[in-house]
Parts: C-alpha cells; structure tokens; sequence
C-alpha cells in the first residue's frame, strides 16, 4: 500500500484591489487488498448444502492531478468583491481482481485444487471541471450574495472479465460481462442570498437553482439513458446571541444527493459466483428537506451544543436484490419513495486542562423508510451513534489522540445491520517550526470493528460477516 502526493501554490498580488493564486495537487497510488471468503449456501427444497473457499487479490494502480486557479477583486467598499475560481481535475486507474474459489468439506477444508478462477480489469478515466464565480456586496447593514458555477464531468469505464479454461489450461473472455459505459453530467447552478439583522436576530434567506443534464451511455450495447432536472433549493436561518453568550438558531435547507457510475450502469457486473450487480440508468437523484433546531451553551472550559433536527428524503436510493431458484443472487437499485429521520444531536468540546481536551457527540434519532413499490413496505426504527476524541497535548509539538466511534443497529430497505465498533489512535510531532509533521496511526487498535447485515428477499435470506485484518 503507498500513495505518494504533492501540494503545490503559489500566490501573486497583481494590484492592490487583485490577488491571484494558483495551486495544484498531484498523487500517484498503488494498493492491494487481499480477501478471503467462507460462502455457505443452504437449499431447503432438495437438502442440498454447498461450501466453498474463495480468494481475492484487488489491486489499484493509479494518479490524479487537479490544478486550481483564482482571483479575486477588492472594490473601494469594504466587503465588496469578487472572486473567480477555475478547476480542472483528473484521474486515471487500474483495478485488478484475481479470484480463485474451492469446494470445501464441513470443517471448511479444500476438498480439491481450484474450482472457479477469474481475473478482471477495470479502468476508469475521469474528467472533471468547475467554473465558479462569487459575488459579495454589503448594503447598509446588509448583504447580498450572488454566484454562479458551471460543472462538467466526464467518466468512462472499461470492464473486461476472463473465465481460466482448465481442460485447455488458458484464459477466455467473457463476453457476458465485458462491458464500456461512460457517464456525462453537466451541472448549471446559481444562488443568491441576503442577509443582514434584525429586530436582535442575525438571518439568512436563499435560493439556488440547478440545471442537470445527465447522459450514461452503455457503448458496449449502444445504448442511451439522458436525464435532465431544474431544482430549486431554497434555505434560510434565525439566530440570536443571547444575554450569557448562549447561541440560538433555527435553519431550513434543501439539498440533493446525486448518483454515482456504479449506481447507473445497465450491464451485469461479475461480483462473485454467486453474486451479480447491476446499475439502473434511471435512478434520480436523493432530495433532502432539512429542518434543524440549534442551542449552543459556552462554558468556562469550552462549549455544549445540542440540536433538535427533522430530515425528509425523497427519492431515497436504496440497493435491492432477488434471487434465483439456485440461491444465486442479483443486486440493482431504485429509488424508495421516501424516508424520515426526527432527532437529537448532542456535542461537547471541553478543555479540561491544557494537556487534555476531549470533543464528544452523540446523535439519537427516530427512522422511518417507507416504499409503496415494495408491497407498502414501511419499516421504522430507532437509531443512535457516538463518537468520543480525546487529545493528550505533550509540548508544542507533539499530541497523542484516541478516537472512538460507535454505529447502533442501522435499518435498510431489505434488512439491518449491525452495530459496530472502532477505536483508532494517533501521534503526531511537528518539527522545523511546524514546516513539517509526521504523524504514526493505528486503526482498530482493538480488532473490534466488522459488519454484519442481514438482507431477505423472497425465498433468500443473507447473512454477511465481513472482518477486516486489525489492527
């Protein structure tokens, strides 16, 4: 595993009133995962068990470069300027899967050499740019916003799977699941906000609107899913200081969640021998309506918050399966009709001397997932989470951190999964006046985390125990 990455700026005052800056990331990657598998499927109807061993070997070779330009023009009033941003970023890679598989006896021992072998190779090359142009000018005590941002993205993918022929001892492709697919999503975005005081209380009123002109294109069957939306997403807030410091504020927003490549592509993917996916290249995009409740309380060593929130997703993206009458499973996705989320978040941020500082947050909240498609499924549950940092400060120099996350029992659309645990550590020293760092990490320093899920579909139940090598 090694990523080697290098950050790049510089900045130049052309005037007075106008700076530009110019920066740059470049990284190149490699790394390699290996997977070892127990895959037991039991049969009912004939009492006809199978076990077997399976091994994969992923490997990722690849590098990204994105490049950033900026200026920005001070007017003669204070607060009065704009600034105009220019990105362009790329990346190009390689996966490589070798899979080879066993039959196994009860006691998941290699009942023969290989069974199954496949090798696959998936490259991706993608194109992404962004113009984007803000506008601030204050108005009295006022001030307005406006903006505007132009997204071009570009994705293509190369798929090809080979099947390993022992009788001729050679490798075969597979047509079935050798594929090219492309995405294309051009974004055309503007906002505009004001804000200002008010009778004691700060707010904020805004709209955005976005044009979205999506096209996937499957070349391998030449064939075409376009999809075009206009949103509009308006937000706001209210808030006040009050007498002791404390803070108050309430706020609305709508935001959108778009899907990714892997979520539209039509063609079949090879998973395992037991496992196909496959994208839908008419999902739409998730759209969240946001209504938060904020209260924020100093104390001499540091800060409470606590926020009251309610979430409605539409269109919520969900992964569904069905199986065969070999226990053979298919995955895709659609879009659920919508799902709710009413609850608390609670923070803490508290110095208790100046060698220990500890930020905790914990986050209870009600669930519910509704989908008319699925015979008027509606599920509902009660989540939580909780994460704890804590920060011994040494010198100057040098700090010790522990982090502690917990995931309650999360509800899907097809099942549940189960809790999970992680407690990672890290140290880090700065040197050369803090021109340099290195930082030393362990993750799952206590070998607890795994993800365990119970999905069912009809005539199927799945069990998956997925245990990463910790720490």
């Amino acid at each position: 595993v090694g990523t080697i990455s290098t950050n790049v700026g510089a900045d130049y005052k052309l005037t007075d009133k106008d700076d530009l800056s110019a920066s740059g990331t470049f990284g190149l990657m490699k790394f390699n995962v290996g997977l070892e598998n127990q895959v037991f499927r039991g049969f009912t109807e004939d009492g006809v068990d199978q076990r077997s061993l399976a091994t994969n070997d992923l490997t990722l070779n690849g590098y990204y470069l994105n490049p950033k330009v900026g200026w920005v023009h001070k007017f003669d009033e204070e607060g009065h300027q704009i600034d105009v941003n220019v990105f362009a970023g790329t990346f190009q890679g390689e996966l490589l899967q070798d899979r080879n598989e066993f039959l196994a006896d009860e006691n998941w021992t290699s009942t023969q050499d290989e069974w199954l072998r496949t090798k696959s190779s998936e490259i991706n090359d993608i194109k992404d740019g962004r113009v984007k142009i803000d506008y601030e000018r204050p108005m009295g005590k006022n001030k307005l916003e406006l903006g505007t941002q132009l997204s071009a993205y570009l994705e293509n993918n190369e798929f090809v799977l080979n099947d390993f022929d022992f009788s001729t001892d050679e490798w075969l492709m597979n047509s079935e699941y050798t594929n090219d697919a492309q995405l294309k999503r051009n974004i055309y975005a503007g906002y505009a906000i004001w804000s200002g005081p008010l009778k004691g209380f700060n707010y904020s009123i805004g709209l955005r609107t976005e044009y979205t002109d999506r096209l996937v294109t499957q070349l391998t069957t030449e064939e075409d899913y376009a999809y075009t939306n206009l949103g509009l997403f308006p937000s706001g807030s209210l808030s006040k200081t009050l007498k002791g410091g404390q803070q108050l504020q309430a706020s609305y927003s709508r935001r959108i969640n778009r899907p990714n490549r892997q979520f539209l592509n039509p063609f079949p993917q090879f998973i395992d021998n037991q496992t196909v996916r496959a994208g839908n290249p008419n999902i739409r995009p998730e759209f969240v309506n946001s209504y938060e409740l904020m209260f924020q309380q100093p104390v001499k060593i540091g800060m409470f918050s606590v926020e009251g929130y309610y979430r409605q997703a539409n269109d919520l993206t969900s992964q569904i399966f069905t199986a065969d009458q070999d226990g053979n499973m298919f995955f895709t996705f659609a879009n659920a009709n919508k799902s709710h989320s009413l609850g608390t978040e609670f923070m803490g941020n508290l110095g208790f001397t100046k060698w220990f500082r500890l930020v905790a947050t914990g986050n209870v909240y009600y669930y519910s997932l509704i989908d008319e498609k699925m015979a008027d499924y509606d599920n509902t549950s009660l989540q939580w989470s909780t994460r704890v940092n804590t920060m011994f400060t040494f010198s100057q120099d040098s700090r010790l951190t522990f982090s502690g996350v917990y995931t309650g029992p999360t509800l899907m659309l097809q099942g549940r999964m189960a809790g999970s645990f992680m407690l990672n550590a890290g140290y880090t020293h700065t040197f050369l006046k803090k021109a340099a760092s290195l930082t030393l990490g362990v993750r799952d320093m206590l070998g607890t985390y795994r993800i365990k899920m119970e999905s069912y579909s009809e005539g199927l139940n799945v069990l998956t125990d997925l245990r990463p090598e910790s720490p």
